[in-house]
């Protein structure tokens, strides 16, 4: 590229004009708030249909100007045909993963993010992951059970301060004033109900805060994250937190598995434990640990707002049916995965990858499954094909523990645990509230803030 800040990676060039800028533009197209006169349509998503229509170049389906070599699926049946797909190609050897968030190519600073692990590593964290969430349902967790975890954290809460944004700020500066509640909630029920942890306060908040100082100097370009400040200042004290928390988790992992179950009994060796903590680790900082809280804000966010959609006015959410599909809605409009990132090539021999990014944003904006996309509508005949956001066509044989299998492990533990929330949030008695709360692409553009109304 010419540049300090350009890379490669699969022989694709990523600079500033085709990668940097681009993302720049996106940022800014996503970080818009409000909505239309009649309250139907928010601007980013116009600004953002606009964004991904500049990437294109004839075909009104596919992103070509975007990332080196990059190829960018819109259309709903193309990106159900190649997440169904996947788990073939990577048997077939056409497929592979590289260190990338969405639309971000992450440097190889803090090690290979989770989603990024080569195959051989994601087979055998796979079945864990999955059988810690979404297999776990009923023996694990129930949606009774979640509820009055919530509510047991709701009992000690007087005030409910969240706010996602201003968490990216302090979590460097001041961790204490990270606004990081919601968040804390959903990690200590993720741990006690996953790996069998119980985390106290000042645990949780430390993970909470990892969600940023990790994901930092990974998103910078690699001249930048190996800066001596970087370094210091960040690279160095989170890995040392990073082998804190791993080392926990392989006593857990054990303890409840005290042999590999889905890999034939055989022992655990150090390898093993290893790849199958850091990817818990990821989940819970990059994954559903953070998602899930994301979930959480918008559903709030919409139900508390006066600046809602008018098809939200007058809706009973103390109907979980409503909750739902309010929550199915907000993850259409807002999916917190904007791109399944891939690199494919034609024959197991060929030398030549090319970028393929499943546009979930564009799939879930399809026109032919959803009419009039832009229109935020909780009322949507199809709600359920909303599933697409937790990339579910993703699955080999319909079986989410599959080695090969790539959708969201946790897809049906994270809607219990945002409806569990808001009810517990209802049974904690009555609360007060600023409602004047706006939304832009990321979640509510600064939080809410609750306060009990028997509180002083």
């Amino acid at each position: 590229s010419g540049c300090c800040c350009g890379f490669r990676l699969n022989d694709a060039e990523f600079g500033i004009n085709n990668y940097f800028q681009r993302l720049g533009t996106f940022a800014k197209a996503a970080s818009s708030s409000g909505f239309s006169d009649d309250g139907k349509v928010a601007k980013f998503r116009v600004k953002l249909r606009r964004w991904f229509d500049d990437q294109t170049d004839g075909d009104p389906n596919l992103g070509i100007k975007f990332g080196g070599n990059t190829q960018m699926v819109y259309s709903w049946s193309d990106c159900k045909q190649r997440m169904t797909s996947m788990g073939d190609r990577i048997s077939q050897q056409t497929l592979k993963r590289e260190n990338e968030l969405a639309l971000v190519v992450l440097n190889n600073s803090m090690g290979k993010f989770g989603l990024g692990t080569n195959n051989k590593a994601h087979s055998i964290s796979r079945p864990y992951l999955a059988n810690m969430f979404d297999c776990a349902e009923g023996v694990g967790w129930t949606k009774e059970g979640l509820q009055t975890q919530f509510e047991d954290l709701f009992a000690d809460l007087d005030i409910l301060d969240h706010n996602l944004v201003t968490r990216n700020v302090f979590d460097l500066l001041a961790p204490s004033k990270s606004k990081t509640i919601v968040t804390q909630m959903v990690l200590k029920i993720l741990h006690r109900i996953a790996v069998g942890m119980d985390i106290n306060d000042e645990e949780a908040k430390e993970l909470a805060a990892m969600q940023t100082t990790d994901l930092l100097p990974m998103a910078c370009p690699l001249r930048i994250a190996k800066t001596f400040f970087m370094t210091a200042c960040l690279e160095q004290p989170v890995r040392q937190q990073e082998s804190k928390w791993c080392a926990r988790y392989k006593r857990a992992i054990q303890a409840k598995w005290p042999v590999m179950a889905f890999h034939g009994g055989r022992p655990w060796n150090e390898a093993s434990l290893n790849v199958t903590a850091s990817a818990f680790l990821d989940a819970m900082l990059q994954a559903g640990g953070r998602s899930v809280p994301l979930a959480i804000d918008l559903v709030m966010g919409y139900m508390l707002s006066k600046n809602k959609p008018p098809c939200l006015n007058g809706v009973d959410f103390t109907n979980e049916t409503n909750i739902k599909a309010l929550l199915f809605e907000a993850m259409r409009y807002h999916p917190p995965v904007t791109t399944v990132p891939l690199w494919t090539r034609d024959t197991p021999d060929s030398e030549e990858w090319i970028h393929e990014c499943i546009c979930l944003d564009r799939a879930l904006a399809d026109a032919e499954v959803f009419p009039q996309p832009d229109v935020f509508d909780i009322s949507r005949p199809n709600n359920e094909e909303c599933s697409m956001a937790w990339a579910d066509p993703a699955l080999v044989n319909n079986d989410k523990a599959h080695p090969d299998s790539h959708a969201c492990p946790g897809q049906q533990l994270s809607i219990n645990m945002v409806i569990a929330f808001v009810k517990a949030y209802q049974a904690a008695g009555q609360w007060d509230y600023d409602d004047n709360i706006n939304f832009n692409y990321y979640g509510t553009s600064k939080g809410f803030k609750c306060k009990k109304s028997s509180s002083p």
